[in-house]
């Protein structure tokens, strides 16, 4: 069930997100060959700490993890599965940065990622870049019309082509 909000729970969810966009704005400047994981996650820790934010990812600890996750943001390179913690490796030309992070403000949190190349992309990664707004785009719209239950009949056999289409795309055929 979707819970109506108030504007001003808006307004709160909206500078919590401010936060997040800061971060990956500020993460994305610094990101060139040379630089380590562990000084993007300092950078967002700085960026959370003059805003009085915090991190939802900082200290999570599920059940199945042996200790808690000891960082602000997640950083992943290349063909490494999402959530990675960011680590001492310097990023080069060439390198897919993947970058999620969070932020808490006034009880309210955000969370959002982003990929970009360092330097020039490889032409797969171009690709991918390329496709991810079209992909993401064919998502919340059949979310949208499941979660109205709209005729699913021809509104998800139209999505389904496009998002075949869309993946086509990515992968260059």
């Amino acid at each position: 069930m979707v819970e109506i909000k108030t504007s001003g729970e808006i307004q709160a969810m909206r500078a919590s997100g401010r936060v997040v966009a800061q971060i990956l704005a500020t993460v994305r400047a610094r990101a060139r060959a040379g630089t380590r994981l562990t000084e993007l996650d300092e950078a967002a820790r700085a960026v959370l700490a003059d805003v009085a934010a915090t991190s939802p990812f900082l200290g999570y600890h599920p059940a199945f993890a042996p200790v808690p996750f000891p960082a602000a943001i997640c950083t992943s390179v290349n063909d490494a599965a999402l959530h990675g913690i960011p680590n001492r490796y310097r990023l080069v030309d060439g390198d897919l940065l993947s970058v999620d992070c969070g932020a808490v403000l006034d009880g309210w949190a955000a969370d959002a990622a982003i990929s970009f190349t360092i330097g020039p992309p490889r032409p797969d990664d171009a690709r991918l870049i390329a496709a991810a707004p079209d992909l993401l785009a064919c998502c919340i719209e059949m979310h949208r019309l499941l979660e109205e239950k709209l005729n699913h009949t021809n509104s998800e056999a139209k999505l389904t082509l496009e998002l075949a289409a869309a993946i086509a795309k990515a992968e260059g055929r």
